[in-house]
């Protein structure tokens, strides 16, 4: 995820560095298996610079979210060492101070629960409300059992001018434009002073976003006759840990396994706190590390690598497909490949077939 790339690059080129990532998720977000993993991963390391806000309107697209679940999202989440606030999610100004406050956390990533109305201000054609409804989810008002221009009069909206801007809407964001600017342009100033006191760090930080490599002698590398190709890749792993600085290398439990422990001896793990290392342990999560390392990529500045047994390749397969589609260049590193079945037994290894006459 970005903001332990944020967390990375801020450890080795100082606090100018620090920003807020924000993350949005659904009831159907809280759901996926993904965010308990991604959710556990930012709570345990301590990512106060992400904060996510959740839509809570307890409606999905075919029916309300307690005809599924029952969990205490606010409890999950801090369980897992979140920072959780719940306002309306309607309200501007309670909008305004939770973001005020989650911008001022410096241990937890922040999650803020807006409690909403799906379709808020939707009426029918007899000016019924129509609130709430699973239709809503899916689908344009006038598909719905809302009558389009009925819910435009009730917002106070024009229907024969739909892409009204209100003068009030108009003021806020010249001012606030007017404020982007020079917010920008004195931290823009503040990089320079820093690119002029720092140039070496400097000419590092522009290599690191560059997406190159620092010149490489693989040949150089040597290794014993009939080595396993993943004591090898060991071997090659420890060589890039002292050669390439921005490289992040995750395992999902195996590191002494899938042998990139070869590169953790060279470093040390992130953790809270301390991101002056290169290593992440994900623990038992293939498709939560995988994610991550996408989110590494498209934060730009580190080269991400994911490490696990080759069957449990099948578990990171979405993620895999998005590191195609996007072009990310996450490297992924997969042991145990063999048709044998080894120690572990045929769950951890690719199956083999038999034959029969």
């Amino acid at each position: 995820m970005q903001a332990i790339a944020a967390n990375f690059l801020k450890a080795r080129f100082g606090n100018w560095m620090d920003h807020k990532i924000y993350g949005f998720i659904s009831d159907g977000g809280v759901q996926e298996e993904i965010s308990q993993g991604a959710g556990r991963i930012a709570g345990h390391l301590g990512l106060s610079n992400f904060i996510m806000f959740y839509d809570s309107n307890d409606i999905q697209l075919s029916t309300p979210t307690d005809e599924v679940t029952s969990e205490d999202t606010e409890m999950k989440y801090k369980a897992w060492g979140w920072n959780v606030v719940t306002i309306d999610g309607h309200n501007h100004d309670e909008i305004r101070k939770a973001l005020k406050d989650a911008n001022a956390e410096t241990e937890k990533p922040t999650l803020i629960i807006g409690k909403t109305i799906m379709g808020k201000g939707c009426v029918a054609a007899d000016d019924t409300i129509f609130e709430g409804e699973c239709e809503l989810h899916g689908q344009p008002i006038g598909a719905t059992g809302a009558d389009y221009t009925k819910t435009l009069l009730n917002l106070g909206a024009n229907p024969e001018s739909p892409f009204d801007i209100y003068e009030d809407v108009s003021v806020f964001y010249k001012e606030l434009l007017e404020r982007k600017i020079i917010e920008a342009k004195d931290k823009k100033a503040d990089i320079s002073i820093w690119r002029e006191a720092n140039p070496e760090l400097a000419a590092k930080l522009d290599f690191f976003l560059s997406g190159e490599l620092p010149e490489l002698d693989f040949e150089g590398i040597e290794h014993k006759a009939g080595l396993a190709t993943r004591a090898a890749s060991s071997g090659v792993l420890g060589y890039l840990a002292e050669k390439v600085e921005n490289m992040i290398v995750s395992s999902a439990d195996l590191s002494n396994s899938d042998k990139t422990d070869g590169f953790l001896k060279k470093t040390h793990a992130l953790k809270k706190g301390d991101f002056t290392g290169s290593f992440l342990q994900a623990g038992v999560a293939e498709l939560t590390m995988s994610c991550i390392a996408n989110g590494i990529a498209l934060h730009g500045g580190i080269i991400p690598v994911v490490a696990t047994f080759f069957v449990f390749s099948d578990y990171m397969k979405p993620a895999i497909r998005l590191s195609g589609i996007q072009e990310l260049g996450v490297k992924y590193v997969w042991t145990h490949d063999a048709f044998r079945v080894g120690e572990d037994g045929p769950t951890h290894q690719p199956r083999r077939t038999r034959s029969t006459n």
